[in-house]
């Protein structure tokens, strides 16, 4: 008899030297991989809401902020953004994705140390939310935020006994238009939430839910049409409150 000697061969981590490299390992170009918005105070990660899952059932729902996805139209509509798009969702299924993203990240140089993902677009499995929190482990002087409508894959990782690191915040967004934040599932899970509201409803005066600690986004319109102080509130600036775990409820106003 034949002794047989299973030989296993491990892919290693590709080594790369600087961006361009990594770049051309997850999407073929030497173009930047991270996308850029007004608001933020840095760049981004994202690609077209039309590959949202929840947020695809969800945009054919009346009341629902998916409805009026802003992510679908203006400049979300152009073909290089969609060409951009398609490249990156092709890349979340490279082997080392993870690795590409946490080099890029260490290499960026983030204003303030603060990154947002998905601009727009969502989690596309409980292994992206897995490899999303490997990485904020290893950039622990990054503040990471995740704003996602995917509850149940958030359920399934924390099930699983995923641990959410001390520098990610994971807010779980309310699918309906003044929909009551979610605080009691997120509490339970770990996390925290927010909520968009019309103007009526944003400017009143909102109760606390469940005693929690919330902040009302300085970019809404009825805050910034009637301010008149030389700070630039059509950006977070300063404030981090969407990447602050100690924040339970974030409100926005509907645009």
């Amino acid at each position: 008899m034949t002794n047989q000697i299973d030989i296993k061969l491990f892919e290693l981590v590709p080594i790369w030297n600087n961006l361009a490299q990594v770049y051309i390992y997850l999407t073929g170009v030497k173009t930047n991989y991270l996308t850029t918005t007004s608001k933020m105070p840095n760049q981004s990660f994202g690609f077209s809401a039309r590959y949202c899952k929840a947020g695809s059932i969800l945009q054919k729902v009346e009341g629902s902020i998916c409805k009026l996805c802003y992510g679908l139209g203006g400049m979300f509509r152009f073909k290089h953004y969609k060409n951009k798009s398609e490249r990156t969702i092709d890349s979340l299924s490279k082997s080392h994705w993870k690795e590409a993203m946490l080099f890029i990240l260490k290499r960026k140089r983030f204003k303030d140390n603060r990154f947002r993902w998905f601009d727009n677009g969502d989690l596309q499995s409980v292994k992206m939310l897995e490899d999303i929190c490997w990485i904020a482990e290893r950039t622990p002087k990054l503040k990471h935020w995740l704003p996602t409508k995917e509850i149940g894959f958030v359920k399934r990782w924390r099930y699983n006994g995923g641990v959410n690191p001390s520098n990610l915040s994971i807010r779980l967004s309310t699918p309906m238009i003044n929909g009551k934040p979610l605080i009691k599932l997120a509490r339970r899970l770990g996390v925290q939430c927010s909520v968009v509201s019309n103007t009526e409803r944003f400017v009143s005066n909102q109760k606390k839910p469940y005693n929690s600690n919330y902040v009302k986004c300085h970019t809404a319109h009825s805050i910034r049409n009637n301010y008149n102080g030389s700070q630039d509130l059509s950006r977070c600036g300063s404030c981090s409150a969407c990447w602050n775990q100690s924040v339970d409820t974030i409100y926005y106003e509907i645009h």
